[in-house]
């Protein structure tokens, strides 16, 4: 008479040492097919909430223009991967407003700005403490480790900034 494989009497509830292993290695194939997909996934993120947060901050940057009457500038820092807000007018002792470094594994992939004192990792765009608009027309643009893109845009007519998202 054969064993029936299938039907477990009630002393044996519960998975034997075999099947927990089978089931962990089948986790585990699951995990090595899936894991490229999941980073490149969290890298995008990362990517477009520093594009966002860039964004805002050169808003911010505008906003201070009109509010304090005097013009500020968003500097970028090729080099460091960073950049600062601060009086356009200020000298070197003048303290920034703020100074952001671009998460790991984002970068400044280019841009049109113009140079910051000769120097030729720093860019800025300004703005106007009258009317809130840029001194130029320009773009930003992000990258990350997976090639994935974003550009920010800043229009010279009217101050405005948004994201372009590359495909």
């Amino acid at each position: 008479m054969m064993a029936n494989i299938w039907y477990r009497s009630d002393a044996d509830k519960g998975a034997s040492l075999i099947e927990i292993l089978i089931i962990l290695t089948i986790i585990g194939i699951l995990l090595t097919i899936a894991l490229p997909s999941i980073k490149s996934l969290g890298n995008g993120i990362m990517l477009n909430a520093t594009a966002i947060q860039l964004v805002e901050d050169l808003r911010y940057t505008q906003q201070m223009s009109l509010y304090s009457k005097g013009n500020y500038m968003l500097r970028i820092d090729t080099r460091n991967n960073s950049y600062v807000i601060r009086p356009k007018d200020g000298d070197s002792f003048t303290p920034s407003l703020k100074t952001v470094y671009l998460s790991d594994g984002i970068f400044f992939k280019s841009h049109n700005l113009a140079k910051y004192n000769q120097a030729s990792y720093r860019y800025y765009i300004e703005f106007n403490s009258v009317t809130g608009i840029p001194g130029q027309a320009g773009y930003i643009e992000l990258a990350d480790a997976d090639n994935n893109q974003i550009k920010i845009i800043i229009a010279v007519s009217t101050g405005r900034v948004r994201l372009e998202k590359n495909e």
